[in-house]
């Protein structure tokens, strides 16, 4: 929970979430105007033609905000 924490209090001061009552977040009212990119990593050393094939898959997934 620490590490969520922190992650949500990350993205809040870059004004990438915004917190509702209770504890619902959403995307920023500001997020639509940015142009930025997101990149992610995993490393399977064990499985590595799995991670290759899920790599090319969800590269080739598209995107809907």
């Amino acid at each position: 929970m620490q590490v969520f924490r922190r992650c949500i209090a990350t993205l809040e001061s870059l004004k990438l979430v915004e917190r509702h009552s209770g504890s619902g977040y959403s995307l920023s009212r500001y997020f639509p105007k940015m142009n930025w990119e997101l990149w992610a990593f995993e490393v399977k050393v064990d499985h590595w033609r799995r991670a290759l094939y899920q790599a090319l898959r969800y590269r080739a997934l598209p995107i809907v905000l």
